[in-house]
């Protein structure tokens, strides 16, 4: 696995770039794109399945869009919630960097000002004015986030590597 071998995929890589490189689990390089919190990205991995909707897993670490309960057009969110964390030593640590994303995309809910599609009765207009609240400003007292976060996402699979100062790795 290179330079490091405590890591699932080489983090020292040009982010948004389709490259080949060794990652674990796999015998021959594999290929991909490695993002990081600079990159800009409409959605993350969704998780969950056909007819159930689903939720994305964001590059941030946090749950981004959602589409459970019916939310298909637009999907609901980005729901910014974090949603993995751990403890050692009476420290905590949550696993995501708080830079929340405001929406974009025409099929999803946007921040106010940015158009996206909706249905109203029996056909799809645009729209401008979120139909929920986004979430941009998540407050985590009391606990360390990640400073960065590498996210690899090969469907059905996300990797995600959090840099952190916790004395253990952290990656999903």
């Amino acid at each position: 696995m290179g330079k490091d071998q405590t890591r699932i995929f080489p983090a020292d890589l040009p982010p948004s770039q389709w490259l080949q490189f060794q990652a674990d689990g796999f015998s021959e390089p594999a290929c991909g794109v490695i993002y990081r919190l600079e990159s800009r990205l409409t959605n993350g991995m969704p998780l969950g399945g056909l007819d159930t909707g689903c939720m994305d897993l964001d590059p941030t670490g946090l749950l981004g869009y959602c589409t459970i309960f019916n939310t298909h057009v637009p999907r609901r969110g980005p729901m910014n919630m974090p949603f993995l964390g751990l403890s050692i030593g009476g420290k905590a640590w949550v696993l995501c960097h708080p830079s929340a994303r405001d929406g974009e995309g025409s099929a999803q809910q946007s921040a106010e000002g940015r158009e996206f599609n909706i249905w109203r009765g029996d056909k799809l207009v645009k729209e401008k004015s979120p139909i929920t609240p986004i979430p941009t400003e998540i407050t985590l007292d009391g606990v360390e986030t990640a400073r960065e976060v590498y996210y690899w996402g090969h469907y059905p699979v996300a990797d995600l590597q959090f840099d952190t100062s916790s004395p253990v790795r952290a990656a999903l």
